[in-house]
C-alpha cells in the first residue's frame, strides 16, 4: 500500500532521483556500497581468465561473470543517495579485490568506481549516473554510462637452474610440444622410419643450445654454471651460423622440407580467425572490454496492478577493443500473461562481419543459459572449453557468495566522508526497523548536503574530488591514488 501511495503521487515518466523518499523505501546502504557488494560477489570468476590465451574464450568467461553477478533486489526499495564527495572502500578477502568508489557529481548524480586486484593485472572501473524512472505500473532504475574490464596476463616464470645440467633442468622440447598442441601448432610425426642416430643426437644438442639461450638473461651466480651456460650459448651461435650457410647454398635448388612444413602450418593457421587463435606466452596481451551500459536495468513491476516483483531488462553490449569481438545481450521482461521470468538471449560476432554470428545463446540467467548456434570457425574451441557441453552458464555450479568476506576499509576518524560515517545512524535505524528515527537521521544528512551545495553556489567554488578526476571524457582514477594501500587502513 505504501508503494502504491508514492507511485500515485508521481507523474508517469517522472524522475525519482529528484524526490526525497521515506526511509521505508531505502536499503541501509548507499549506491556506492550496493555497487561494491554486488560486483565483488562474482569477481573471483575473473582471475582464471588471466590464464586464458584466446580473446574469444575470455569474452565467454566475461559472459559467465555477468550472469553470476546479477541479483534481483528486494521489491520497492532503492539504495540511499550518496552525498557529493562521499567515498566508500572495501576489500574482498576471497577474491583479492579492493574497491574504491566516490560520488563525483550531485546533479546529475554520478558515482565513479574502481575495482582492482591486489596481485594480478585485473581491474573493473567506470562511472554511472543513477536513474530511476516511474512508468505507471513500474519503476525502472539503474546506472547509465560505460564500464571497463581490463584483463592482463599471468606471465609464465621459468625456474632458476640450481646446478649445472641445463638440458635436464629446462626440458624445452616437452614444454614446446605442450604449447604447440594447445595452439594448433603440434608438429606432425615423421613418416620416414629410417632416421639415423646422428640426426637424433644433433637434435638433442640443438635443444641444449636453445635451452641455454632461454636462460641467457637470468642472473647466474655459480661460476661452474656460468661456464656451462656460456659454452652452450657459443655452441648455439655457431650452429645457427652454419645452418644459415647451408640453407643459403641450397635455396636456389628449391624449398626445403622445413620451409614446406612451415608454409603448410601457416595456411592452416590462417583458416582460423586471429581472435580465436591463442597468442604465444611471450607476447604481452592485455584486453580491455567495454560494457555499455555498466549494468542491466532493474524493474520493480506491479506497483498498482498485478503481482509485485522485480525483473532485469534491457540490452547490454560488451566490446573488446583489441580483438574487435562484440557480444550483445538482451534481458527480457516477462509479459503480463505469457513469458519466462529472467530470460536472456544474446549473440557474439566480429565487428568486421556483423552479419556472421559466431555464437548465439538463450536461457534463464538465474538457472541455465545454453548455446543455440555455433559458427564452424569457433565450434572446436568452444566445445573444448565447455567440455563438449552446450551449457554456457549454470547457476547451480556458479552461485554468488555471501558478503561475510568483505572487509570495510577506512582511515579512522579522518574518514568523515565515508559512507558508513555519513549514513551510519540512518542505516542502523533502518536495520532495527525504527523508521521514524531513520527518517530524522536521513533528513539531517540531506539538509547538510543542501547547505554544502548552497555554499558552493554562493562562493562560486567547485567541489574538489579525492580519488578521481575528469579527463575531458570520463571520470578516471588518479594516478597517485593511495586508496588501494590496504596496509595503511584500519579494519572494522
Amino acid at each position: 500500500e505504501a508503494v502504491k501511495s508514492v507511485a500515485l503521487q508521481v507523474a508517469q515518466g517522472g524522475d525519482l532521483t529528484t524526490i526525497t523518499l521515506p526511509s521505508a523505501f531505502c536499503f541501509p546502504d548507499t549506491t556506492l556500497q550496493m555497487l561494491a557488494h554486488k560486483r565483488l560477489l562474482g569477481m573471483e570468476l575473473l582471475e582464471p581468465l588471466l590464464e586464458e590465451r584466446s580473446h574469444y574464450l575470455r569474452l565467454l568467461g566475461l559472459l559467465q561473470w555477468v550472469f553470476a553477478g546479477i541479483k534481483n533486489d528486494e521489491f520497492g526499495k532503492k539504495p540511499l543517495n550518496p552525498t557529493l564527495g562521499e567515498t566508500y572502500r572495501c576489500r574482498d578477502s576471497i577474491s583479492g579485490f579492493v574497491y574504491v568508489g566516490e560520488q563525483v557529481s550531485h546533479h546529475p548524480p554520478i558515482s565513479a568506481y574502481h575495482f582492482k586486484h591486489e596481485l594480478h593485472d585485473i581491474a573493473f572501473y567506470g562511472e554511472g549516473e543513477v536513474f530511476a524512472k516511474f512508468g505507471g505500473n513500474y519503476v525502472a532504475a539503474g546506472l547509465s554510462g560505460r564500464s571497463f574490464v581490463r584483463l592482463g596476463r599471468k606471465r609464465r616464470q621459468a625456474p632458476r637452474p640450481a646446478l649445472a645440467g641445463v638440458a635436464k633442468l629446462f626440458p624445452f622440447s616437452v614444454e614446446r610440444a605442450t604449447d604447440d598442441a594447445s595452439t594448433g601448432k603440434a608438429k606432425s610425426k615423421s613418416k620416414s622410419k629410417g632416421k639415423s642416430k646422428s640426426k637424433s643426437k644433433e637434435k638433442e644438442k640443438d635443444e641444449v643450445a636453445e635451452a641455454a639461450e632461454g636462460i641467457e638473461s637470468l642472473a647466474v651466480d655459480d661460476d661452474e654454471e656460468s661456464e656451462v651456460v656460456e659454452e652452450a650459448i657459443t655452441t648455439s651461435k655457431k650452429r645457427k651460423a652454419s645452418k644459415t650457410e647451408i640453407v643459403d647454398e641450397t635455396e636456389p635448388s628449391g624449398k626445403t622440407s622445413a620451409s614446406k612444413a612451415k608454409g603448410k602450418r601457416e595456411r592452416k593457421e590462417k583458416a582460423v580467425p586471429a581472435f580465436v587463435r591463442s597468442p604465444d606466452w611471450d607476447e604481452e596481451v592485455v584486453d580491455e572490454f567495454i560494457f555499455d551500459p555498466a549494468l542491466p536495468t532493474g524493474y520493480a513491476r506491479g506497483l498498482i496492478v498485478g503481482r509485485q516483483h522485480n525483473e532485469i531488462g534491457g540490452p547490454m553490449q560488451i566490446y573488446c577493443k583489441q580483438s574487435g569481438l562484440i557480444a550483445r545481450l538482451q534481458f527480457k521482461l516477462a509479459g503480463l500473461i505469457f513469458g519466462d521470468m529472467n530470460a536472456v538471449t544474446g549473440e557474439v560476432w566480429h565487428e568486421s562481419k556483423p552479419d556472421v554470428k559466431l555464437l548465439c545463446f538463450s536461457g534463464i540467467w538465474d538457472k541455465t543459459v545454453k548455446i543455440t548456434k555455433l559458427h564452424k570457425s569457433v565450434k572446436d574451441i568452444t566445445k573444448a572449453a565447455l567440455g563438449g557441453s552446450t551449457v554456457l552458464f549454470d547457476a547451480s555450479t556458479t552461485m554468488p557468495r555471501s558478503r561475510e568476506h568483505f572487509d570495510d576499509l577506512h582511515c579512522g576518524n579522518e574518514e568523515v566522508a565515508d559512507s558508513r560515517t555519513v549514513w551510519g545512524a540512518t542505516a542502523t535505524a533502518i536495520r532495527e526497523g525504527n523508521l521514524k528515527l531513520a527518517d530524522e537521521e536521513k533528513r539531517k544528512v540531506e539538509d547538510a548536503q543542501r547547505r554544502y551545495m548552497a555554499e558552493l553556489r554562493t562562493t562560486a567554488k567547485e567541489h574538489k574530488t579525492r580519488f578521481f578526476h575528469h579527463d575531458g571524457k570520463e571520470w578516471v582514477l588518479n594516478e597517485d591514488c593511495t586508496a588501494f594501500s590496504t596496509d595503511l587502513y584500519i579494519q572494522e
